[in-house]
């Protein structure tokens, strides 16, 4: 049997044991202690320092994989199991990208028009595909490294193309939750998006920026940019449809950052005015843009419900809000995420369940690389529902859990 990944001991243990169907006093008989040492075991309240210990629990679980029971897994530079580790690939090409540089300026020709065209197809393919997050990290290399060459300081549109590349790289990598290597791609972009002096370009850059600082953990800076962005794009609005897409998008940040900083009524009037400006845009996935309309305005209020805790409350708006058709696959796949973490703070695993797999659903990687749903996978799990289990268990081994 496969064991899970990316998880404590004590955790991998109890899955695996509950997935055989064994009662913890059964376990712990079998292996020569009492079940209540087998509970501090399995909430790693104690260590196991005996790896005979260790193989006769293994053994009694019937485990294939003794390396990864152990947690001695080497990663191999595949595409990544836990969501958490991105392929090498992808990391060392952002890691040698950089404005201006060096190229053969007889091989620059034609080849904006040529990743441009690339990166258009990569971007509807993360915000459409069944297999986004597979499809973004083969695509990624391919599109990072020859932009630096296309940004030199005498081409506005290779600097935007530069942004444009490490801003998608930004957003997947957030969504999987590397937020370290996610901060390196967007202040590249940011870099080259001042370069550009395109003020769309880096207000889109700055929703991004927001979103990652947001996520981790410095809200009131992620504030404090979007609301200086959207200052920047507030000319452009009356007559640009991106300038007021953007303008929305970055109020929707700030609200959420406003959230995280439990600023309530700040966070309601900054999605008022993302409301009144999505008004005037279309509604369909289709014709969004950059990703913004009415429905991600709805949503959005959701999920900040969600963060300030009114689970009650979100999941009532939720019941009440219709997202079929209205949002990208992708984006819908991640407010189902969303829900399940609702109705298991709500202690609902049959909802969670099956809200999860309309998340699979719209797209089957989310549960895989998307740390959020497997930290709801694995909630989901803990509970000893007969309703959930089968279907439950059929989605952990689907998505690599276990």
């Amino acid at each position: 049997m496969s064991v899970p990944i990316d998880l404590p001991l004590g955790e991998r243990i109890e899955l695996l044991r509950r997935r055989r169907g064994m009662s913890r006093q059964v376990l712990a008989s079998l292996v020569g202690y009492s079940s209540e040492w087998l509970r501090q075991v399995e909430r790693n309240e104690r260590p196991v320092d005996r790896l005979s210990v260790l193989l006769r629990i293994a053994g009694v679980l019937q485990v294939n994989d003794i390396a990864d029971f152990l947690g001695l897994h080497v990663e191999d530079g595949r595409a990544p199991d836990s969501g958490q580790v991105v392929s090498a690939p992808v990391r060392e090409a952002l890691h040698h990208s950089w404005v201006g540089a060096d190229g053969d300026a007889a091989e620059r020709d034609g080849l904006a028009d040529r990743v441009r065209h690339r990166l258009d197809e990569t971007v509807v393919a993360w915000r459409e595909s069944p297999r986004r997050y597979s499809r973004v990290l083969r695509e990624l290399p391919a599109l990072i490294e020859p932009v630096g060459q296309l940004a030199r300081a005498d081409s506005p549109a290779g600097q935007v193309l530069f942004a444009d590349v490490h801003r998608l790289a930004a957003v997947m990598l957030l969504q999987v939750g590397d937020h370290p290597l996610a901060l390196m791609a967007i202040d590249r972009s940011m870099f080259a998006a001042r370069l550009s002096r395109n003020t769309d370009t880096r207000a889109g850059c700055a929703v991004t920026l927001g979103s990652v600082l947001l996520r981790g953990g410095f809200p009131e800076k992620a504030r404090e940019i979007c609301l200086a962005a959207a200052a920047g794009v507030e000319h452009t609005i009356a007559q640009d449809r991106l300038g007021l897409a953007l303008w929305g998008s970055l109020h929707l940040t700030a609200a959420e950052a406003a959230a995280a900083a439990s600023d309530h009524n700040l966070a309601m009037r900054l999605l008022d005015s993302a409301r009144q400006a999505a008004e005037e845009l279309p509604d369909k996935p289709s014709e969004a843009v950059d990703g913004f309309g009415r429905a991600e305005v709805d949503v959005r209020l959701i999920e900040i419900e969600v963060r300030l805790g009114r689970i009650r409350q979100a999941l009532r708006q939720a019941a009440r809000t219709e997202v079929t058709g209205r949002l990208s696959a992708g984006r819908l796949a991640q407010y189902r995420v969303t829900l399940t973490q609702a109705h298991v703070r709500n202690g609902d695993p049959v909802a969670a369940a099956f809200t999860l797999l309309q998340a699979e659903e719209a797209c089957p990687e989310e549960i895989r690389f998307n740390p959020d749903a497997r930290a709801a996978l694995t909630e989901i799990l803990r509970r000893d529902d007969a309703t959930v289990r089968h279907e439950v268990w059929g989605l952990a081994r689907r998505t690599r859990l276990l």
